[in-house]
C-alpha cells in the first residue's frame, strides 16, 4: 500500500469485539501507529516493544503507509480484480479506492476478510473461527460487503483459455494509455 501513494495515509485497524462496540470514529485516531516496516531484526525488537501494550491491552493498531515520496507511476495505476480477490487484496483495492489512488477494473470482489485462528480436527482438516474483522480508516468493514469495481469488466475465461486474449487485462491497458 505504501507504493500507492507519495504520503502517510491511515489504511486501516482490527478492533477486537469489546473495541468494536464503541465509537471508533472518535477514539481511532488515538491509535498507536504502525508506519514503517524495520529493516533489520534489531528494529522487529524495537516495534515489539513498542506495541506491547496494545498486545496486551488488546486495543488496535493503525496500520499507516510509509510515506516513501513520488513515484512516476502515482495517478497511473489500475488494479484488476475479480469474484476471487479477497483477503488482503481487498484490504489494498478499498484502500485504493477510498484514496482515489488507482482504477479498480474487473468484478466485484468476493466480499471476505475477517482475520481467524484455525485449529485441527482430526483427518489433515482443520477449522477456521473468526477472531476479528478490518476496518479502513473510513470505518468501511468488508466482511460480507463486496467492492464495486469503478469500471466492470467480466472476466471471459474461455477467450483467455482459447485465444491468449485477456480483455480485463487490454481493457487496463487502454485506460492507462488515454491517461
Amino acid at each position: 500500500m505504501s507504493l500507492l501513494t507519495p504520503d502517510r495515509i491511515p489504511v486501516g485497524f482490527s478492533p477486537n469485539k469489546k473495541w468494536a462496540e464503541r465509537d471508533l470514529g472518535t477514539e481511532k485516531a488515538r491509535f498507536p501507529r504502525l508506519n514503517h516496516i524495520p529493516e533489520s531484526k534489531g528494529g522487529l525488537w524495537l516495534l515489539g516493544a513498542k506495541f506491547l501494550p496494545s498486545l496486551i491491552s488488546k486495543s488496535p493498531v493503525l496500520l499507516e503507509t510509509e510515506g516513501l515520496g513520488a513515484k512516476p507511476f502515482h495517478g497511473r495505476t489500475v488494479l484488476l480484480v475479480d469474484r476471487h480477490t479477497a483477503s488482503a487484496a481487498e484490504m489494498v483495492t478499498i484502500f485504493a479506492k477510498e484514496n482515489k489512488l488507482a482504477m479498480i477494473l474487473g468484478e466485484k470482489t468476493a466480499g471476505r476478510l475477517l482475520s481467524a485462528t484455525s485449529v485441527k480436527v482430526g483427518h489433515g482438516f482443520r477449522l477456521a473461527l473468526p477472531t476479528g474483522s478490518y476496518y479502513t480508516w473510513n470505518l468501511t468493514a468488508l466482511e460480507g460487503t463486496p467492492l464495486e469495481p469503478d469500471v466492470l469488466e467480466e472476466f471471459d475465461w474461455k477467450a483467455r483459455r482459447e485465444a491468449d486474449h485477456d480483455r480485463s487485462l487490454e481493457s487496463a491497458l487502454t485506460h492507462l494509455s488515454q491517461s
